[in-house]
């Protein structure tokens, strides 16, 4: 996983999302990635119609076999 182009500090993922599920009156989930420094964090999020986070989960166990735990 290449987190230098993939991971995002301003949750703009979060904000765009939240503009589809209040657009269209429907729950979203979808996975993102947040900066921690020089490591990322693996996330899925729900967002319901109202445009609220109903579920942030963050992945604690990285996927070594793919690089993720590096």
């Amino acid at each position: 996983m290449n987190i230098e182009k993939t991971k995002e500090t301003n949750e703009e993922t979060i904000n765009i999302i939240k503009t589809y599920a209040l657009e269209h009156k429907i729950n979203i989930g979808f996975g993102w990635v947040k900066s921690n420094g020089n490591m990322a964090e693996n996330h899925y999020t729900i967002i319901n119609c109202e445009g609220e986070i109903i579920l942030d989960y963050i992945k604690i166990h990285p996927f070594s076999y793919s690089g993720e735990d590096i």
